[in-house]
């Protein structure tokens, strides 16, 4: 990975692929995932790709405490478990606190069309 971790974001990035069997994705995971790349953006968080197989998963780690911004990620999880059912979102699919990570499924982005 190109950009380096403050050591607290290296330890959990370590450690939530290890909950792997936790996740609710469907087909379940045959191995641990493995980060792929960094992703931009994410003023609180850093957010990177990670892979298991042929699925692709936004593993999400808390760079500062979310209440000091009036964060509520279990509301944040629930709202997008709902977005996600109506087609608006990607399905989140785990979640640990203790940890301070969410994962979600990775929608690659859309070319936009061409101007003929």
């Amino acid at each position: 990975m190109a950009t380096t971790l403050p050591q607290a974001t290296q330890l959990k990035v370590q450690q939530a692929p290890g909950q792997w069997t936790h996740w609710q994705v469907t087909p379940p995971l045959d191995e641990a995932p493995v980060v792929l790349e960094s992703l931009a953006g994410g003023r609180s968080n850093t957010s990177l790709l990670v892979g298991s197989g042929q699925q692709r998963f936004v593993l999400r780690v808390d760079g500062i405490d979310p209440r000091s911004l009036g964060v509520n990620r279990a509301t944040e999880f629930r709202a997008q478990r709902a977005a996600s059912e109506q087609g608006l979102a990607p399905r989140p699919c785990y979640r640990n606190p203790d940890l301070g990570v969410m994962v979600s499924h990775y929608i690659e982005a859309e070319s936009p069309p061409s101007k003929q």
